[in-house]
């Protein structure tokens, strides 16, 4: 515990499962999108200093598609399938997202990414596995 030498009180920093820092409104944290997103099977890392609260991935692409994950090791049936020119919003804690690019013609797919991050540190962020994400 650390002390708030202003009020002479101690007090406990919110973590994970701090219900607060989920419920106030979160600080805004954008990733610029890229036109150089990897072909199929190739992961890009949508890396955040900080636990989101929420995230909006954008395909900025006119026509191929974006496919999301939480996992480098989700099975196919595990991709988030974002159509060219959609958006999906994900209500998630996580310290990282993984994009992959349409398997259209191989080539690179735009995006944006828009979140919503909670104060906690990305560092005190457990690594997603199991079932659901890796399988």
């Amino acid at each position: 515990m650390a002390t708030d030498s202003s009020l002479g009180r101690l007090y406990s920093g919110g973590g994970l499962y701090h219900v607060g820092a989920y419920q106030v409104a979160g600080r805004p944290f954008a990733i610029t999108g890229s036109t150089d997103l990897g072909a199929a099977g190739t992961y890009t890392t949508g890396s955040f200093p900080n636990v989101t609260k929420q995230i909006i991935v954008l395909n900025t692409d006119a026509s191929k598609e974006l496919f999301v994950t939480f996992h480098t090791g989700a099975a196919t049936s595990n991709l988030i399938q974002i159509n060219a020119g959609d958006q999906f919003t994900f209500n998630a804690k996580c310290k990282e997202i993984f994009l992959t690019g349409s398997t259209v013609d191989g080539t690179g797919t735009s995006y944006g990414i828009y979140a919503s991050l909670t104060h906690i540190s990305s560092s005190h962020m457990f690594h997603m596995t199991g079932s659901g994400l890796t399988a």
